[in-house]
């Protein structure tokens, strides 16, 4: 799939940090930042702990959906610097 396309109607849902996080009715897209672009502060980040860290969530993602019955994501994709998850709609904290 190209994600270019779905990325142009997404909708950021937090500042950057270490990734810029999208939306869509269907996907929560993670876009890592590339190595020396600066965040939301003006810092840079350790590129390769990022992917590391997007490998972790991908790998424990499976493990919890395999071996216990917590409702997770589905990972759609995965590659060095995009990771795309199925939408979980979930009880919003505000309304709770």
């Amino acid at each position: 799939m190209d994600w270019t396309k779905e990325l142009q109607t997404a909708q950021q849902l937090q500042p950057a940090h270490r990734r810029r996080v999208y939306a869509t009715d269907k996907y929560v897209i993670r876009v890592t930042l590339k190595p020396g672009e600066l965040d939301e502060f003006g810092s840079t980040h350790d590129y390769t702990h990022t992917i590391l860290q997007d490998e972790n969530l991908v790998l424990a993602t499976n493990l919890v959906k395999s071996h216990t019955t917590v409702p997770v994501p589905a990972v759609v994709h995965f590659e060095e610097g995009l990771t795309v998850l199925e939408m979980k709609e979930g009880i919003d904290l505000e309304q709770a």
